[in-house]
């Protein structure tokens, strides 16, 4: 413990191309941006549980990035469950709460729900 310097995650903390960049985010953001890859190439080949998969790895490793849940919602709707497609976007991304009410969602989120 004694050669431990600096609060938690910051000798995670990149050096190169990503300087300042905290390995920790970055392996989030990468978890999230293949799920969604995956979650597109999955629904175009009809491989729904493959897509439902994706879509919910990332949604844990992300919980606060909208695309996961709008992919899971892309996935509920591709196999014809819209009621709970539209469920799970006033849920999870129209009825947020950060303590000051829900926020309106961004145009592009709106978008995206279709």
């Amino acid at each position: 413990m004694g050669t431990s310097h600096g609060g938690p995650g910051v000798q995670l903390i990149c050096s190169g191309p990503l300087d300042g960049q905290r390995h920790d985010h970055i392996a989030v953001s990468m978890v999230a941006d293949t799920a969604h890859v995956v979650v597109n190439r999955a629904l175009a080949k009809h491989e729904h549980e493959i897509a439902r998969e994706a879509a919910e790895i990332a949604m844990k490793a992300a919980p606060y990035d909208d695309i996961p849940s709008l992919d899971f919602s892309r996935v509920l709707t591709a196999t014809g469950r819209k009621d709970l497609a539209d469920e799970h976007i006033k849920k999870h991304i129209y009825n947020r709460d950060d303590g000051e009410g829900p926020a309106e969602p961004p145009t592009r989120s709106k978008r995206a729900a279709g």
